[in-house]
């Protein structure tokens, strides 16, 4: 029973597909093994529809490795997931409204969580837009994001050298300068 999120020559780009390469990928580490979730395909997304069943993917594994049963949600275990953020610093999530996937995605402040927690929406934007190279025609959101990014790491680097008792870099006192 095929378990991928792909037809058979169809991966997604990741080496993740249909058949053994693809079932390998995605129980080859049972200890840390994240399965991909449900796409809904067309037009909801931009993935082919792909019904899956968590409890099918599992059995695919134990049957092709021996017993090996992946753990679906050791990452929201081992690292809290969204309880954790409170607990971060000097963090920049950054999501577009453009992502196929940012419906999952950190799109709001963390109550509770520090100044230095950065979280971005950027409503014209897909994922990674504003860490990629500056283009004329960026839309307005990307370059404040850009923007508010630049800042928060020029605000961190200098709080770290002060509070550190060390002078702040030139690099970064020029940066500075030129934003200003």
């Amino acid at each position: 029973m095929p378990i991928g999120q792909y037809g058979e020559g169809r991966g997604d780009g990741h080496g993740c597909g249909e058949g053994s390469r693809g079932l390998a990928r995605r129980c080859s580490s049972p200890a840390s093994s994240s399965l991909a979730p449900p796409l809904a395909g067309l037009p909801s997304d931009m993935f082919w529809p792909a019904p899956w069943d968590l409890a099918a993917a599992i059995a695919g594994c134990q049957a092709q490795y021996a017993g090996t049963t992946p753990r679906p949600f050791s990452a929201a275990l081992a690292y809290g997931a969204r309880a954790a953020l409170p607990a971060a610093s000097n963090l920049i999530l950054s999501n577009g409204r453009l992502d196929p996937w940012s419906s999952g995605g950190v799109t709001a402040p963390v109550p509770g969580a520090p100044a230095s927690l950065l979280v971005l929406f950027i409503a014209e934007a897909a994922h990674h837009l504003d860490l990629r190279v500056s283009d004329p025609a960026d839309p307005a959101p990307v370059v404040a994001a850009r923007s508010a990014e630049d800042a928060a790491m020029l605000g961190w680097l200098r709080a770290h050298y002060e509070g550190a008792g060390l002078a702040v870099p030139e690099a970064v006192a020029s940066v500075e300068a030129a934003r200003a």
